[in-house]
């Protein structure tokens, strides 16, 4: 297996997973005087529910099924049960799917991998993280209107109904980054700021992209 064990999500005091793409790039700011890395961008997600898709709704729920990652899991009949925490089966299908996927790519144990471009500015992860949701029955895209953008071959999620709950929730900048230096260590701190008087980002988009990698 490429990849450690990841510990299970807990459900007080935080839990933070790391791509091994970010830390390549973090060092390769130490050997390139012409790359920074920039902590720009944060999303927050609201996962659905682990459960089987009814009958009737299986083409609208986005419960997650686990099973659902290469199995045909659309007429919702299937009968799917968890057995363990369902924070450990996050964490599991997490790193066998994404942080191992990542790993593959990153190292050349793939036919394509052997093309792996490590001066592209798009990373593998973000690509591989959206695809998993999409394998876990997680998020749908829907094609994006006229009426919400101009640009061409944009996608949107799918629209929230009473079976459909929308997964992207919010996106925000990191705008505050402290340099702390305490007894001899050294880290960074990166604050996420949420205004309360912010509700949700309305219609947030998605493109694809295709290179080497």
């Amino acid at each position: 297996m490429p990849t450690p064990l990841i510990n299970p999500i807990r459900v007080q005091g935080g839990t933070f997973y790391s791509f091994s793409s970010a830390v390549k790039d973090i060092q390769k700011t130490w050997s390139d005087d012409n790359s920074r890395f920039v902590f720009s961008k944060f999303v927050l997600l609201d996962l659905p529910n682990i459960e089987t898709p009814s009958t009737s709704g299986a083409n609208n729920e986005n419960y997650i099924v686990w099973e659902g990652i290469g199995a045909s899991y659309g007429s919702g009949t299937s009968s799917i049960t968890h057995a363990i925490d369902p924070k450990i089966s996050l964490a599991e299908s997490f790193q066998n799917y994404v942080l191992n996927f990542e790993e593959e790519i990153l190292n050349g144990t793939n036919d394509t991998a052997t093309l792996y471009d490590a001066n592209k500015l798009q990373t593998t992860s973000e690509r591989i993280f959206w695809k998993w949701l999409t394998q876990i029955n997680a998020i749908r895209f829907r094609n994006t209107t006229t009426d919400e953008t101009s640009t061409p071959a944009l996608y949107a999620e799918h629209s929230a109904t009473n079976t459909y709950k929308k997964v992207v929730k919010y996106i925000g900048d990191i705008d505050v980054i402290n340099n702390v230096s305490k007894g001899g260590d050294a880290y960074t701190e990166v604050y996420m700021n949420i205004p309360s008087i912010h509700g949700s980002t309305p219609t947030i988009m998605w493109k694809t992209l295709s290179d080497v990698n």
